[in-house]
């Protein structure tokens, strides 16, 4: 990462994101859709307990650095893209 975010910042953004996915999966009416949806959500789940540290001693630094490196280069941008379409 270049510049280092603060852990508050990067829990922020995908909590965000995570809420914007369980609207997108309630009103989804197609099962098929919905269940590529829960995946994505169980992923932003499972990078959420990463980043801050819940999973400590079922993963590597290296692999919470990636998913904050992750947070931070692409959720951040496509979030901020998202809002100013508002």
């Amino acid at each position: 990462m270049n510049k280092e975010m603060s852990l508050d910042v990067a829990l922020d953004i995908i909590g965000t994101l995570r809420m914007m996915k369980i609207d997108e999966i309630s009103e989804e009416k197609d099962e098929n859709r919905k269940k590529i949806l829960q995946k994505e959500l169980s992923v932003l789940n499972t990078e959420e307990k990463i980043a801050n540290g819940l999973l400590q001693f079922e993963v590597s630094e290296n692999v919470r650095l990636s998913v904050m490196d992750k947070i931070q280069n692409y959720y951040a941008p496509k979030l901020k893209a998202y809002y100013a379409t508002l």
